[in-house]
């Protein structure tokens, strides 16, 4: 256990409506080994984003979660923000928009740490930032002084993950984070995800409802169903994977 990049035990959500108790995660069971990239399919309700926000410390949740040998179950969702970084659906969520490209990923690299008045170093910083941006080969590397909001989507999205990596977090965590972009940019963005990933040697997680990117990218394929695992797939077994198959938990 102690050797996992994540382990989560007993993960429960319980929420309490018009009086009554549901539980929208039921008591998951989840070992990650350093290096996965683990794909996460299921139907609305499944209990795929219900996990993430456990994980990541944004829903009251029972049960223990260790990241990279380190147990954060009674740290806030700040605390654990030293161990976990995430990109979600939304292209506005995880930028400052008022800021430039070059001050959030500057920022991005104090994910996690005590705000201080130090200077932000930004001047130095600039030929790594215009190297590193120049990878995702959507110009984003000549925006570095320009206000994120100005942005498109996908230049956004990119901007996200560059930031969400900086650190090399434990855990990546990456909540449909194509969902919202045109077919031929969610590709692009989806090729650079895994190249960064195998690059970076990083574990990550990522919900997605397309089938075919789950068969293709990671693996590790599992598939969520009324808060529980219902199929865990390892790279062996996600390789006889066809698209017939994942239909059947859809029916």
């Amino acid at each position: 256990m102690s050797d996992a990049a994540v382990a989560i035990q007993n993960l429960q959500v319980t929420v309490h409506q018009q009086n009554q108790t549901k539980v929208i995660l039921d008591n998951v069971d989840l070992t990650i080994a350093p290096g996965d990239f683990v794909t996460v399919l299921g139907t609305n309700g499944a209990g795929k984003s219900t996990l993430f926000n456990a994980i990541a410390g944004n829903l009251p949740a029972t049960g223990r979660v260790q990241l990279a040998g380190v147990d954060v179950t009674t740290m806030s969702a700040i605390q654990r923000a030293r161990y976990i970084a995430r990109v979600f659906q939304d292209p506005k969520l995880g930028t400052a928009g008022r800021m430039t490209v070059a001050e959030n990923l500057v920022l991005a690299q104090h994910r996690g740490e005590r705000r201080t008045l130090a200077g932000r170093h930004l001047e130095a910083a600039r030929p790594r930032l215009k190297k590193e941006a120049a990878q995702f080969g959507n110009g984003l590397e000549d925006l570095l002084d320009s206000p994120t909001e100005t942005l498109s989507g996908g230049q956004r999205q990119s901007l996200a993950l560059l930031m969400a990596v900086q650190k090399d977090p434990a855990l990546l965590l990456l909540d449909e984070h194509t969902a919202a972009l045109d077919p031929h940019t969610s590709a692009q963005l989806m090729a650079l995800t895994d190249r960064v990933i195998k690059e970076r040697h990083l574990t990550a997680l990522m919900i997605t409802h397309r089938m075919d990117d789950a068969l293709k990218y990671g693996n590790r394929l599992i598939v969520m169903e009324s808060g529980h695992l219902k199929a865990d797939y390892n790279a062996a077994s996600k390789a006889k994977l066809q698209r017939a198959d994942l239909l059947e938990f859809f029916d």
